[in-house]
């Protein structure tokens, strides 16, 4: 160890995972570190400067933690209504290793076990072909456009691409396509979402995972032996001469380093004050990204009436609704529906039983007379202040540029940390888990 010293190589330790709590120390271990929000990144940056010897705590506005990994159990099943696939779980995605560790089992999931319905009746193979070819038609017209796209043109203008001469199955299944793998997995409408730089993000190699335990397993071991004060809200965070101040409900508090890692929408709400305040870069990368909406409507049934494949849907015109079967996850009889964008929140303002009955409809559509639901939840996301959203998207107007001045250390006392700073992978969790560790790793070297 002759070119490091015992701290520095502790402290690296941490960084990688190497050593276990207690056994760590980073200079200036007196030093304090206030985490703004429980969720993936205030978690993961925690636990990195804890196990480095450093004194943290964490403020979290809600009354769990977890953030954004949210596992409902309400229906007698447990339900990712937030985060729920670990996307890529191959050996680089750092959730992988971290759900192994904990012996969590997990669903692989399969896109492609898929079954649409028109009319009442399953699709038949040669429609399937059909559709997939024109899906991939349509991907193909819309990566030409993308390569002179302008900053504000949005993904609508692929649409715009699909052929006139379609049959009307055909071009319903091309488009609940288009809903499945662009809108509804970026939690947006097509007319809200970048063209320009579509697909500019990074994905790991890797099954498609579930847990069965949901991710309240890991946002509870992440947060074993973290000092975590709930429903504490942050009005306003103040550099003085030598410290940072914390105004919170419960009162005033003081450390050497903040980072807030709450999403984009309660920072573009103005709900915390920063004096003085963001860098100017910051303040307009932040008004350019927006927050998508994803809305799911988890239902469970006395029994099962759907085949044993992992999606489904109607085509139709009008707002898709994507089901996935939850029976192979949770061993219950149980369907969520996924839908986005505009139609989301328009679902969020209206009553419960409305969302009930939206998807009841498709439903009936599909498979004809089917039994009512015995159980019902569904997310608000946009509507609930302390998110404002459900995951940061390109938006029209705005840029994977953008995402990286999110992620930049501009000051050495207040920093920020997220699925939106992180121009790699933003809007997931394996994006927040690694804007954790980068921003512990960042305070680490000014120790």
């Amino acid at each position: 160890m002759d070119s490091m010293n015992r701290k520095q190589f502790l402290a690296l330790a941490a960084l990688a995972g190497m050593a276990a709590p207690g056994c760590l120390e980073a200079k200036g271990s007196s030093r304090k570190v206030i985490v703004v929000g429980a969720g993936m990144a205030g978690l993961v940056a925690a636990t990195r400067l804890k196990q480095a010897g450093m004194e943290v705590e964490i403020l979290e506005a809600g009354n769990r933690v977890g953030g954004r990994m949210w596992t409902d159990t309400s229906l007698g099943m447990a339900l990712d209504l937030g985060a729920a696939w670990v996307h890529g779980a191959g050996e680089k995605n750092p959730l992988t290793s971290l759900v192994k560790k904990l012996s969590i089992p997990v669903l692989e999931t399969d896109a492609d076990s898929l079954a649409l319905y028109s009319d009442g009746e399953e699709i038949s193979d040669e429609l399937y072909e059909e559709i997939d070819e024109n899906t991939e038609d349509l991907y193909s017209s819309g990566r030409n456009l993308k390569r002179r796209a302008r900053l504000n043109d949005t993904m609508e203008e692929v649409l715009e691409e699909m052929p006139d001469d379609l049959s009307k199955t055909v071009r319903q299944g091309v488009r609940w396509n288009f809903a499945s793998d662009v809108e509804i997995e970026l939690s947006a409408d097509a007319r809200e979402l970048s063209l320009k730089y579509w697909d500019e993000d990074y994905a790991f190699d890797g099954p498609e995972w579930l847990l069965k335990t949901g991710f309240v397993a890991v946002a509870r071991h992440l947060a074993q032996g973290l000092m975590i004060r709930t429903n504490t809200t942050v009005s306003r965070i103040r550099k003085t001469a030598n410290q940072v101040e914390v105004h919170t409900n419960a009162g005033q508090l003081q450390a050497d380093f903040v980072v807030v890692t709450c999403s984009v929408g309660v920072l573009q709400s103005g709900a915390i004050r920063f004096e003085p305040g963001l860098s100017q870069e910051r303040q307009e990368a932040l008004s350019r990204i927006k927050m998508g909406t994803m809305k799911k409507i988890a239902l469970s049934f006395p029994r099962a009436f759907w085949p044993s494949v992992h999606r489904m849907g109607d085509l139709r015109d009008g707002p898709t609704l994507e089901f996935w079967n939850l029976q192979p996850l949770t061993g219950k009889p149980a369907l969520v529906a996924l839908t986005q964008g505009a139609f989301a929140r328009e679902l969020e303002r209206g009553h419960e039983k409305g969302a009930k009955e939206v998807a009841m409809e498709h439903l009936r559509s599909m498979f004809g007379k089917v039994p009512d639901p015995i159980g019902m939840i569904r997310t608000k996301w946009h509507s609930d202040p302390l998110f404002r959203g459900s995951y940061s998207i390109v938006a029209s107007g705005s840029s994977i540029g953008d995402f990286e001045t999110m992620a930049e250390q501009d000051d050495d006392r207040v920093f920020l940390a997220g699925e939106a700073c992180n121009a790699r992978y933003p809007g997931t969790l394996h994006g927040a888990y690694l804007s954790g560790v980068s921003v512990a790793k960042s305070i680490l070297e000014l120790v």
